[in-house]
């Protein structure tokens, strides 16, 4: 999320307080990324709700989304 407005930070973990109020989703957040697990069609509902609301709040914002199968290893240096 890419919110465009100078309170971006707030609004960004007011989002992902929208994705972790979804009981059937696993949300993993780190500085560069937020990853979504679980249920392709429940993720991908949850994702959209979520974005929704970002936007009926009037808050003018990008989202970028990456789509990847499965669960993808982490890597070691």
């Amino acid at each position: 999320m890419y919110p465009l407005r100078d309170d971006y930070a707030s609004q960004v973990l007011n989002f992902l307080e929208l994705l972790n109020s979804h009981p059937f989703i696993k949300v993993e957040t780190n500085g560069m990324s937020t990853q979504v697990f679980g249920d392709f069609d429940r993720a991908f509902k949850a994702i959209q709700d979520s974005i929704s609301e970002v936007y009926k709040s009037g808050v003018k914002a990008s989202f970028i989304v990456k789509v990847l199968p499965g669960i993808v290893p982490k890597f070691e240096n």
